[in-house]
């Protein structure tokens, strides 16, 4: 842009210098005729407007700029009236020739202008560019040069008498601005081919980003498929398990198993979420929450861990602490699950507590501060900016002895400022670690509180279901996770036929009638996307059995592709068997989950499920 500026300026410099350079042989020329003064000062003029004309035109084509095309509008009158004046100051048969030549060039000048900007209008710039660099129009530029030079040779021979010296020297003059004009034409040219050039390049840019953000999605759409994968079986088996007749010990001991899957699963959808993070498009809850509820679940996970490894763990609050708040309490566990990671994985001796302080601003809101302290082996002072960056530890070592990837913290970083607060770190070698975060909230209402939150989902995943007695084809490769939709589906009085791929799927379907089919997508010998094609395009009512994606693909933009492809609904992996039977009604139109089971008191969930299914 500074490039254009620049060439613009030296344009309308040139063009200026020529309109004085005729200014100049009129006032010289003055003793000689009225007439022909007259007639020197409208030619500068012509000369002067048909560069203006020029200028703007190639101006707005580059620039898409409308304030140019008013400007060429607005001399397009001024310049026919300098025309006319010229050619009566000076008589038709004195003028003959050069006038009318330059006449005629210009008329065909402003046919090619105004296809210009018609262009212009329709957005297509470069080849509104184009047409004004191209050599029709230059042709005609020469043409009007040409019949210019011919009329100026006309009055050249009648002031040569008086003032043959004058004569000489603005002709000279003329000469000199009309090769600087000459000069920024073929800059403007130049210009033209380094612009092309540059776009060249942007475009080989842009398709090396492009194909470089396709290959990332791709990565991030197998790895997320791969690890939901195994956790349906993991996830899915534990809440089978858990609705089983269990001691209290054995349902601890499940629920621990179903916390710690659900953890993973959070961190994967951490992973997927990054460059959505990285795009500033997370999307913040903002609900009211019971802060304290919160804090016992992390006291219920990371208490027995610590116990486990011979560590205390407390949380300290303020007597006077708001315990109603509403922001985002999933993104708020997040980070506090992440720091916890990192306090519990890094100390040996002593334990780890969290330090709950809250402040209130000015308009009302809260500024609530967590510190997570610990005695672990602290981190040197030049290690520490490396700490909130993606992929990056304090110590290369620390991956090799500890694991991780160094994600978590950056993850933590860009959450937070979400929130409105900030991150940081205090620590020495050999000294422990705290790190800190804070968010901005506002009071809450009890009222408001999603009490679901405060019942355990383990005893809650199996609801109680009223509907009449389905029969379900499921179309599932992976053994586990088959041997999870037969115990969810098989609690009820479903009748269930399971197959191994889509062509079996299709196979079924032809021999029997169902009431809905359960499809997963990545099968082999025939997925289930050509399987739902395929039953979409059967003759009779096989056409119409309601299809619902069961499949371990969750990336943003995965639902709406198999509803487009003919399903009728879609649930991700890991499966919840309340989305299961609530997909099963919507589909069959027969009814669904009411109230769910009354949860265990002594078991208290650490996530919600909407990390459990994101």
């Amino acid at each position: 842009m500074p490039l254009f500026l620049a060439v613009g300026l030296v344009t309308i410099l040139v063009v200026s210098w020529l309109a004085v350079a005729s200014w100049r042989s009129v006032n010289l020329a003055q003793n000689t005729a009225i007439r022909t003064i007259a007639f020197e000062k409208l030619a500068g003029q012509i000369i002067y407007l048909n560069e203006v004309l020029t200028s703007s035109a190639r101006l707005a084509a580059s620039t898409g700029d409308a304030r140019w095309e008013k400007r060429y509008l607005r001399h397009v009158p001024i310049l026919d009236a300098v025309i006319s004046g010229a050619i009566d100051t000076v008589g038709a048969t004195e003028a003959s020739s050069g006038i009318i030549q330059a006449e005629a060039a210009n008329q065909k000048l402003f046919v090619l202008e105004e296809e210009a900007f018609e262009l212009v209008h329709q957005e297509r710039n470069e080849e509104a560019l184009a047409l004004l660099y191209s050599d029709v129009y230059e042709l005609q530029k020469a043409l009007y040069s040409d019949g210019m030079r011919v009329l100026m040779t006309t009055l050249e021979s009648r002031l040569s008498d008086n003032n043959t010296t004058a004569r000489r020297n603005v002709n000279s003059s003329l000469i000199a601005a009309m090769s600087a004009l000459v000069g920024v034409i073929l800059l403007w040219c130049l210009l033209a081919r380094i612009l092309y050039r540059q776009q060249a390049e942007l475009k080989v840019l842009n398709n090396k980003m492009t194909r470089a953000n396709a290959a990332k999605s791709d990565f991030l759409a197998t790895m997320s498929h791969e690890i939901r994968t195994p956790m349906n079986g993991v996830l899915g088996m534990a809440g089978v398990l858990a609705s089983t007749d269990l001691s209290m010990k054995q349902r601890k001991l499940v629920q621990t198993i179903k916390q710690s899957g659900e953890a993973l699963l959070s961190l994967l959808n951490d992973i997927l979420d990054l460059s959505k993070i990285e795009a500033g498009h997370v999307e913040l809850e903002c609900v009211d929450f019971d802060m304290p509820y919160l804090l016992d679940s992390l006291d219920a996970f990371w208490g027995s861990q610590l116990q486990a490894k011979n560590l205390s763990f407390s949380i300290e609050t303020a007597p006077d602490m708001t315990k109603i708040v509403k922001g985002d309490p999933t993104r708020i566990r997040q980070i506090l699950f992440n720091l916890l990671g990192n306090a519990v994985k890094f100390t040996k001796i002593g334990g780890v507590k969290i330090v709950i302080s809250e402040q209130q601003l000015a308009d009302g809101d809260l500024r609530m501060r967590f510190a997570i302290m610990d005695t672990g082996i602290g981190i040197d002072l030049s290690a520490q900016s490396k700490l909130f960056k993606k992929f990056a530890q304090a110590d290369a070592s620390i991956s090799r002895s500890h694991g991780g990837t160094g994600l978590g913290l950056a993850i933590s970083k860009q959450l937070a400022e979400l929130m409105g607060g900030e991150i940081g770190v205090k620590s020495a070698p050999g000294e422990g670690s705290t790190f800190w975060f804070t968010i901005r909230c506002e009071r809450g209402d009890e009222s408001l509180v999603d009490t679901e939150h405060r019942h355990d989902d383990i005893g809650s995943q199996e609801p109680h279901v009223r509907h009449r007695s389905l029969r379900i084809l499921a179309a599932e490769d992976n053994h586990v996770n088959q041997l999870v939709l037969k115990a969810i589906l098989e609690k009820t009085d479903h009748h269930v036929d399971m197959v191994g791929n889509g062509l079996e799927a299709v196979a079924a379907v032809m021999r029997c009638s169902y009431d809905v089919i359960l499809m997963d997508v990545q099968m082999p010998e025939m997925d289930g996307v050509t399987a739902a094609k395929t039953i979409r395009g059967m003759e009779g009512a096989a056409r119409e059995i309601p299809i619902i994606a069961v499949t371990a693909d969750a990336m943003v933009g995965d639902r709406e592709k198999y509803l487009e492809a003919g399903m009728t609904d879609y649930i991700s992996k890991p499966i919840n068997a309340k989305k299961l039977f609530d997909a099963l009604s919507n589909a069959s139109g027969v009814g669904g989950s009411t109230d769910p089971v009354p949860a265990d008191p002594e078991i208290e969930q650490s996530h919600d499920d909407t990390a459990i299914a994101n």
